[in-house]
């Protein structure tokens, strides 16, 4: 940010009648990361040397909040935002040019737009702390893109690096860092990560993330399951299927099934359901339909019939994108 010597802003608001456009802003401000107190304090917007919006201060839940009105007589404008400092009695200027939408709202009193203003010309760039990372030994880890945990105000490009640890084999292309550790390396260790801005004095910041790599667990392995049979009526013992899995080496190990179902060499055709009377009144349904709990009905040309008393009165068929059939039933 620029600073000017003021001998008070000397800023009255525009005469919103001299525009055909106007777009709202609701802010809280900062300066030097920290939020503004002062009721003295000013908030103004700029086109050029022209005065285009200045800020009224509302306390909300004890918090300072600025609500500007900003005038145009263009759809957009980059405009330049100015910040007075009574205590100092010196405007800062933001280096950012803001670019102002005829109609857009800025913000609000849940979601407020946040400014910020610098002394010293170097607007800070912040790493945000970046999650616990977990994975196995000798496993490439998901990527992690450094540029999601970026918090930084101005424009400029970013330079990222890393630091060397013994444990891991780290790439980094961009923003996008890949780890995965060294041979046979399991428990958990850190890599650190910096950002550099490309703005004028490189702002720098760094972080630390931490990483696990668990030990490599056998995948399971089923044994010989005897085939089952019983003759009509009867019912089929229970066994335990954890007895007859021989491979896996982990503590969290879950069952499920899902049924086979062998399509019919003969099919028969299709029904010609159509549904042949208008009904005063009707109703909508969305269904998934289930032969069992873990299979469902999901071929192309299955078709669902509603019948009230024998006569049919809607059809619905899959709808490719959901799964769902969609009846509108009379």
């Amino acid at each position: 940010m620029l600073k000017l010597l003021g001998q008070g802003s000397g800023w009255s608001a525009p005469i919103s009648a001299q525009y055909g456009r106007c777009a709202t802003m609701t802010a809280l401000v900062y300066f030097e990361d920290t939020l503004i107190t002062d009721e003295n304090d000013q908030v103004a917007i700029f086109a050029g040397t022209e005065l285009r919006g200045l800020a009224s201060r509302v306390m909300i839940a004890g918090d300072p909040y600025y609500f500007m009105s900003i005038y145009s007589n263009n759809t957009s404008e980059y405009m330049t935002l100015k910040y007075y400092n009574s205590n100092l009695d010196l405007i800062f200027i933001s280096s950012i040019p803001f670019l102002v939408k005829s109609g857009r709202i800025y913000g609000n009193i849940e979601n407020p737009h946040e400014l910020f203003f610098y002394e010293d010309n170097v607007t800070p760039i912040k790493l945000g702390p970046i999650p616990n990372q977990m994975g196995l030994e000798n496993c490439l880890m998901s990527p992690i893109y450094l540029s999601d945990y970026l918090k930084q105000q101005d424009t400029f490009g970013t330079n990222w690096y890393y630091f060397n640890n013994p444990n891991l084999q780290v790439t980094l292309v961009g923003d996008t860092l890949s780890i995965t550790g060294v041979p046979n390396f399991s428990g958990t260790t850190n890599l650190t990560v910096s950002a550099t801005s490309q703005a004028p004095g490189n702002p720098t910041d760094t972080t630390e993330i931490i990483i696990t790599l668990n030990p490599q667990i056998a995948a399971p392995l089923f044994g010989i399951i005897p085939d089952q049979g019983i003759q009509k009526g009867d019912t089929f013992e229970l066994f335990d299927l954890s007895l007859l899995e021989v491979g896996y080496s982990g503590n969290h190990l879950g069952f499920n099934y899902l049924p086979i179902v062998e399509e019919s060499d003969n099919p028969i055709s299709p029904p010609s359901w159509s549904p042949g009377t208008s009904y005063n009144y009707n109703m909508t349904i969305t269904a998934k339909v289930n032969f069992t709990p873990n299979y469902q009905f999901n071929h192309v040309d299955d078709i669902l019939g509603a019948f009230i008393n024998g006569q049919l009165t809607g059809t619905a068929t899959q709808n490719a994108s959901t799964g769902l059939y969609l009846f509108v039933i009379g």
